[in-house]
């Protein structure tokens, strides 16, 4: 088995083609569904958000590049574009590479505002939902597992993003440039996230005095502007208040335009050309593109707002190496895991062994002694299984280290599985065939193919 991991970002994509292969909650589901039920996909995760959208998956392919092509074709059906043209906006990591960079991502240290918070909550979101979906097997559920401890860690451990810019703080320079002071200005806030939240906050302690909320959900809308003191709307209110506002704070998960060009033009008529503020924060966006083109409006999306976020340090110094030092320690331990799962074969097979021939010396009991009682033979039972257990702790214990010690790619690693087998009197333990089989023929090891990927780690077939 391998992993992949399929995806773009805001490094790579803009918003106009992250908003068409974004995935809401319920097409979410449906699409693990359908991942799990493809041919060659055993488990399967899909973390979208406004930055970037992955599909993070287990294949039995044996061609992994096959599972790639079909991660990515299935990414471009759901955008509804052809394949080509998401040539230059996806990316594909393998492996342990697939591993170190989910655990980045979960660190925040992928993301647009480095150490951003809000993203630890989306991956955790998304291993939920693919938990409730069931596309969640032993693979992923180590991983993910371990990304929340890494994430939860840099958090805790390091100063990464304290003193980074927020989109908030992107939004009062931005607001600045248009206003000069935003001392008694009107903020509309659609939507009632915590992101719209943040957002707000910084713009009230600059100096912005009147919130006015609108949400889908108006007790919500209630709920965040009682935190300012501002006032609730519901969303049939909002042209009227475009009239009124300098600032709209849009970001909700509509999967359509919220804010039609329409709207905004009946809404300058009565403004006297006073500049009017759009910060769309949402992907896929919320406010129709053309808006900007509107006289007196100001409109940026999320991707607008990149240069203005950009840290003055460059990589955050320190604590960002703290952080790196977190994720690639994390990923070792998941490097030695799998390292650890290609002898579970020789170690079932071992267990087997000596429980059969317990079985059969206590069946053997049974028939000489057999005025023992049901008491009885369940201490005999007992004693015996804990005796086994004792006996094969050295050698299950040696056998881990001495697999876990030896360089990979240094050795033929089916090979020395199959010597394991026959010293521990395994002859007949069957190997998974397709693993031994690509060790066995030298198709690739893994040296051949950390040179061929610039020295980034694959996961053998046997690693998993």
């Amino acid at each position: 088995m391998q992993l992949l991991l399929v995806g773009t970002n805001h490094e790579i994509a803009p918003v106009s083609i992250r908003e068409r292969l974004s995935f809401s909650k319920s097409e979410s589901k449906r699409a693990l569904a359908a991942l799990i039920a493809t041919s060659g996909i055993s488990e399967a995760l899909v973390l979208s958000t406004c930055n970037r959208v992955e599909v993070l998956a287990v294949s039995n392919d044996n061609d992994i590049d096959s599972a790639a092509v079909k991660l990515c074709g299935f990414l471009a059906r759901h955008g509804g574009f052809e394949d080509s043209e998401l040539d230059g906006y996806l990316y594909t990591y393998l492996g342990l590479k697939a591993v170190e960079h989910v655990f980045l991502v979960a660190a925040g240290l992928d993301s647009m505002i480095l150490g951003e918070d809000q993203i630890l909550g989306q991956v955790r979101s998304a291993y939920v939902n693919a938990l409730e979906e069931k596309a969640v097997g032993p693979v992923l559920d180590h991983i993910l597992r371990k990304a929340i401890q890494v994430g939860k860690r840099v958090r805790n451990e390091t100063e990464i993003g304290r003193d980074g810019i927020s989109v908030g703080r992107a939004a009062v320079e931005l607001g600045r440039r248009i206003f000069g002071s935003l001392a008694g200005r009107v903020v509309l806030a659609i939507g009632a996230g915590e992101i719209s939240e943040l957002v707000v906050r910084d713009l009230a302690r600059q100096g912005a005095t009147s919130v006015v909320v609108a949400n889908r959900t108006y007790e919500k809308a209630c709920e965040l502007a009682k935190a300012f003191g501002g006032i609730a709307i519901r969303f049939d209110g909002i042209r009227d208040w475009l009239e009124r506002v300098d600032i709209v704070i849009s970001s909700t998960g509509a999967p359509h335009i919220v804010i039609k060009k329409s709207q905004v033009e009946g809404a300058i008529r009565h403004r006297n050309e006073r500049a009017l503020f759009f910060i769309d924060l949402a992907v896929p966006r919320d406010v129709d593109p053309d808006v900007g083109k509107l006289p007196n409006v100001f409109l940026y999306n999320i991707d607008d707002l990149k240069t203005v976020m950009q840290r003055s340090d460059g990589n955050g110094g320190q604590p960002f190496l703290q952080a790196r030092a977190i994720v690639a320690e994390k990923t070792e331990e998941v490097e030695m895991w799998f390292r650890e799962r290609a002898i579970i074969p020789v170690i079932s097979a071992l267990r087997g062994r000596f429980e059969e021939i317990r079985r059969e010396a206590v069946e053997e009991a049974w028939r000489k002694l057999p005025h023992l009682g049901i008491k009885e033979k369940e201490i005999i039972n007992a004693v015996t299984i804990s005796m086994i257990n004792k006996l094969l702790h050295g050698p299950i214990m040696g056998l881990k280290n001495i697999w876990n010690a030896k360089s990979p790619g240094k050795e033929d690693e089916g090979a020395l599985l199959h010597l394991v087998a026959r010293l521990l009197g395994l002859n007949h333990i069957h190997l998974d065939g397709p693993q031994v089989k690509k060790l066995e023929t030298g198709v690739e090891t893994m040296e051949e193919a950390k040179e061929k990927e610039g020295g980034s780690h694959w996961i053998s077939a046997t690693s998993l």
